[in-house]
């Protein structure tokens, strides 16, 4: 066979790259012995005396990698040697014996090519078992290095976790420089023997689960074992036989999907055969829920023309009885004389004018009347109003920033919102806060509060809370009434505009400079107006100009329409009657009559 084919061969059948460089080095030794023993046999040996230095380093070379190659097959054959039998050994043994007269090239070229092969096969076939046994010893150890790691770890965190409870139980404790804070001797004996009991127990648990394990393990090697015995062990033969079966499941399998499908397929159809049927159904319901809808209201129609046919019959028959009478009437008529007639028809005329005269007569008195009840209504109120307002004296409102509590002004503008911020947590005063959930208020929430409860609570020295201006009272309202302060809804704003402003001035704000500054010169440039238009408005409507003013503004104005009034009165000399006391009316009343007597 030529080494050529040989060196193919043997890569098809291998596939190796290691085995296949090394089988075509052989192949090359194989062919330099051949070329080596031609030139021998043929009698043509080269002078090395003739070779220039490159081929005598050629020549060197090729024999170096002549002798590595044979050197590497020499210790492959050594490996196999030494792993076969002294039994294989005898008819090599023998035919050496047999052949011990040859020349030194026949002794180094005794294996054949095909030898050779199957020693390399052989060789490869152990390299391979070699690195899948290496393989799985490596295996082996690095899941025995994984399993102490997690040994290490598992032990690592519990020596942690002991370590922060000493240092939480008794490391703090002595650490502490408190008196009688120490670490007594006895509470470190009885923190040892409680972990030392806790350990105790885990290994009572470990030892019990050990045990529990070993006992299951005896029970599957008792089970194996009488496997073994009962000749339950697979072989290979049966392993070919459940093969077997399972490519018969397999194209069973295969068929019974198949199967499936169409029935799959022949319900798909199925269903759609009932989705239109059901739509045909649906169709049908609808159109019979309004056919019966449709008969229902034809019935409640007949029944109507029914009822209506009856009350037509009975009206008929009314006209009918009526159409009688008056028939009968009509015969026994007669005509009445003409001038009896016409004398009857003129009383008739004057008698309808005099009831319209009455009527009308009747009407006008009806409108007096009710004209009196009114005014007398409105006497009687004004009356009642005035009896009270002269037994109630008001209790004028405070000045500046003080407040009198007597007042009703001074307690309802007590009552305005301020906004806040609170610089420490109130405990248990959650209610306060509307949208708050919790039982407590913490630090740095943001509320309004009344000015009477933020008055109480204000203190420089605690700072409990600290006060934020409203918008009306900032910088940007403040420019606004500086250039026009008449424009300005102060009752849409806060109806107690001065009052409120003079409060905050109690509290420390840089601004509260700018705050009076701001609230002197509004009340300044809006008082012109108001008694203007108090002193020009005369017995007409007000609601419109006191609409947007103050409360401390609308008290000017009332104050301004009194001056007015009493000076209207004054003019018309109605500002100091005299009138008469009720005893002396009733006293004259009652001498006028005993005269008339």
């Amino acid at each position: 066979m030529h080494p050529s084919y040989i060196t193919v061969t043997v890569e098809r059948c291998l596939g190796d790259g290691v085995v296949t460089s090394w089988v075509a080095r052989v192949m090359m030794a194989e062919l330099d012995a051949e070329s080596v023993r031609t030139e021998s046999q043929g009698g043509e040996e080269p002078y090395v005396a003739e070779f220039s230095r490159e081929q005598l380093l050629e020549v060197t070379r090729l024999v170096s990698d002549a002798l590595s190659t044979l050197k590497s097959e020499t210790e492959m054959f050594e490996k196999f040697y030494k792993r076969l039998d002294p039994k294989d050994l005898s008819p090599m043994r023998s035919r050496r014996r047999s052949k011990s007269r040859s020349t030194i090239s026949e002794r180094l070229l005794s294996l054949s090519v095909d030898q050779k092969l199957e020693l390399a096969l052989r060789e490869m076939e152990d390299s391979k078992e070699e690195a899948q046994r290496d393989a799985e010893i490596a295996d082996r150890i690095l899941q025995s290095f994984k399993a102490t790691m997690e040994e290490a770890e598992i032990r690592s965190t519990e020596i942690k976790k002991a370590m922060y409870e000493f240092e939480r139980d008794i490391g703090k404790a002595a650490m502490s420089g408190k008196k009688g804070g120490g670490v007594t001797p006895e509470k470190v004996l009885r923190y040892v023997e409680e972990k030392t009991r806790a350990r105790d127990s885990l290994v009572d648990k470990l030892r019990l689960k050990n045990a529990a394990l070993k006992i299951q393990k005896k029970k599957l090697q008792m089970q194996l074992k009488q496997k073994e015995e009962m000749g339950e062990v697979l072989n290979e033969v049966d392993f070919q036989q459940l093969k077997i079966e399972n490519a018969q499941f397999l194209e069973r399998i295969d068929k019974r999907n198949q199967d499936l499908l169409q029935l799959k397929l022949n319900a798909g159809e199925t269903l759609q055969v009932l989705n239109s049927y059901k739509k045909k159904l649906h169709h049908t319901t609808t159109e019979s829920t309004y056919l019966r809808k449709e008969i229902s209201a034809r019935n409640d129609m007949l029944q109507r023309i029914e009822q209506e046919t009856q009350q037509v019959e009975q009206e008929r028959a009314k006209a009918e009885s009526l159409n009688k009478k008056l028939r009968k009437q009509l015969s026994d008529y007669r005509v009445p004389d003409v001038l009896n007639y016409v004398h009857e028809k003129m009383e008739q005329e004057e008698l309808e004018k005099s009831i319209r005269a009455w009527e009308r007569k009747v009407e006008i008195a009806e409108l007096s009347l009710k004209t009196q009840r009114r005014s007398w209504e409105q006497l009687k109120a004004a009356n009642v109003i005035r009896t009270m307002w002269e037994s109630y004296r008001a209790v004028e409102a405070g000045l500046g920033r003080e407040e009198n509590f007597l007042s009703l002004e001074d307690v309802l503008m007590s009552q305005e919102k301020l906004p806040c911020r609170l610089e420490s947590g109130l405990a248990r005063l959650g209610f306060l806060d509307k949208g708050g959930e919790t039982e407590h208020i913490p630090e740095g929430s943001k509320m309004e509060l009344p000015l009477w409860l933020v008055k109480g609570l204000y203190d420089n020295k605690r700072r409990i809370i600290s006060v934020e201006l409203p918008k009306i009272y900032r910088e940007g309202w403040r420019t606004v009434f500086s250039a026009d302060a008449n424009v300005v809804d102060l009752h849409k704003m806060g109806p107690h505009y001065y009052s409120f402003g003079s409060q905050l001035l109690n509290f420390d704000s840089p601004e509260n400079t700018e705050i009076a500054q701001t609230l002197l010169q509004t009340f300044i440039g809006r008082f012109r107006r108001i008694m203007d238009s108090s002193q020009n408005a005369y017995n007409e409507d007000t609601s419109g100009l006191v609409a947007k003013l103050d409360e401390l503004e609308r008290l000017l104005f009332r104050a301004g329409q009194e001056g007015l009034n009493a000076f209207q009165n004054w003019e018309r000399g109605q500002a100091a009657q005299i009138r008469a006391s009720s005893l002396v009316q009733s006293y004259k009343k009652r001498k006028f009559h005993e005269t008339d007597t």
